[in-house]
């Protein structure tokens, strides 16, 4: 070919670059790129897992573009490792119960969380309350301390989940101050910030502890007076009741998002208890407003599971009746589920005890000389065991026994949800397969209490 030919050509190849040199200049700079993202990622992948237990079941990151949290002062100790005979479990469709410090003060009765764990997949410590923003206590002083019984829980059961719970129920602090306590926590940024380190560097010194379940309900407003305390602590005003609930709705879920975040970053599960409602109409629920402070499908995006508190539909200080009637249970659960909440991120916490009402005549709630009604008192299923020998049976409705006596003039009806115990859980289990089970709540020394939950949720 004549040489005239290649010089012609090297000409227009040069020209071309020219002409084009931004183009491939561009081409070159996301083909550096890429080749760089390529080297990171198969480092990241290469990367070494976090040392301790291994994640359990946990949720996929939340799609919602919310602000990162300032997370670098968190601790990040994971749990003690499960024996390595042990099978990975996870909360979907378990079945366990909650142990309460302070339904039996009784020390001569046998201590009894060794049995529990050794009896229950799940077993979770009602223990320790919130004093301050930044303080946790053990609730009841007279009860062996957490540690111990984690311990023994841990010996016993090795392989079960241990959970311990976090409440806002000090019974050293009077009701408007825990709502003004907790509405600090939601809505100054700052005092949330400092509750959510506590309860990271708290949880990071639980080393038997598989996760922490929140249970953060008589600090939220109650009734329009708790608002308004709500509302000055926050320094609202001008609020309609709608938008006071929205805001601390708002408020809650972040806090949620947060300690979830804490948690899961300690490689630890997270559940919520959850008040529970039937509308989304707060104003017809003026003296019950903490459940509507709950975004159900919000909240489900963090944490691993909500365990709705299905019970007291006939509660301490209204009329006698059954304490957890299926169609209202059912009510609740097809409600939540509505708000895309799955079925496997969801428990029903299910009553384990009895309410004793004084009544009058007509068999309506008693009052006293004041005119207020004279709350019904719980009775354990070891109470329970122990008075009915001498009452008189009335009626069962769902599995829930009706009792009736009389004592000193006063005529008495209880009703006895733990005697529903098996046959609400056969009832669970055939409608809701996919849903936990938490037996609310049995004592580390009542002993009709955790035979039951052995034998029932032990199964």
């Amino acid at each position: 070919m004549p040489l005239k030919f290649f010089a012609s050509l090297g000409r227009r190849f040069r020209d071309a670059i020219q002409r084009h040199r931004l183009l491939i200049a561009a081409l070159a700079a996301i083909a550096v790129i890429a080749t760089t993202s390529t080297l990171i990622s198969v480092r990241l992948d290469a990367s070494p897992e976090p040392s301790g237990a291994p994640p359990l079941d946990m949720p996929a990151p939340s799609t919602n573009q919310l602000p990162a949290v300032a997370s670098s002062a968190w601790p990040t100790t994971p749990p003690d490792s499960a024996p390595a005979d042990c099978r990975q479990q996870g909360l979907k469709g378990t079945a366990g119960a909650s142990v309460v410090s302070y339904l039996d003060d009784n020390s001569a009765q046998k201590d009894l969380v060794a049995k529990e764990a050794k009896g229950l997949r799940l077993i979770d410590f009602s223990w320790t309350s919130i004093v301050s923003p930044t303080d946790l206590a053990q609730t009841d002083s007279f009860d062996p301390t957490l540690e111990t019984e984690m311990t023994a829980a841990s010996q016993a059961g090795p392989c079960g989940l241990r959970f311990v719970t976090l409440s806002d129920n000090d019974p050293k602090m009077s009701h408007g101050t825990d709502v003004r306590m907790m509405t600090r926590i939601l809505t100054s940024p700052s005092v949330r910030q400092g509750h959510v380190l506590a309860v990271a560097q708290w949880m990071a010194g639980q080393p038997l502890a598989t996760g922490l379940t929140v249970d953060y309900e008589n600090g939220l407003p109650q009734n329009l007076s708790d608002l308004r305390i709500a509302e000055q602590t926050a320094g609202w005003s001008g609020l309609s009741l709608d938008e006071a609930v929205n805001r601390l709705s708002d408020d809650y879920t972040e806090l949620i998002r947060e300690i979830a975040a804490a948690m899961h970053q300690q490689h630890r599960l997270v559940r919520l208890m959850a008040p529970v409602r039937g509308s989304d109409d707060v104003d017809v629920a003026t003296t019950d407003i903490a459940p509507y402070v709950l975004g159900y499908g919000a909240l489900a995006q963090y944490v691993d599971q909500i365990v709705l508190k299905a019970y007291d539909f006939n509660f301490a200080t209204g009329n006698p009746g059954p304490i957890a009637p299926f169609t209202d249970v059912a009510q609740v659960l097809t409600y939540v589920h509505s708000y895309g909440v799955p079925w496997t991120r969801l428990a029903v916490a299910v009553p384990l005890y009895a309410y004793n009402w004084t009544v009058d005549k007509r068999g309506n709630i008693a009052v006293d000389a004041a005119g207020r009604p004279i709350s019904a008192t719980i009775l354990t299923p070891t109470q329970v065991a122990a008075g009915k020998k001498s009452w008189h049976k009335e009626k069962t409705t769902d599995g829930e026994t009706e009792y009736s006596y009389t004592q000193n003039g006063r005529n008495h009806i209880i009703w006895d949800a733990s005697s529903a115990l098996g046959t609400e859980m056969t009832w669970l289990e055939r409608n809701y397969p996919q849903i936990g089970i938490d037996g609310w709540k049995i004592g580390n020394a009542d002993p009709a209490g955790s035979a039951l939950a052995i034998t029932i949720l032990g199964r």
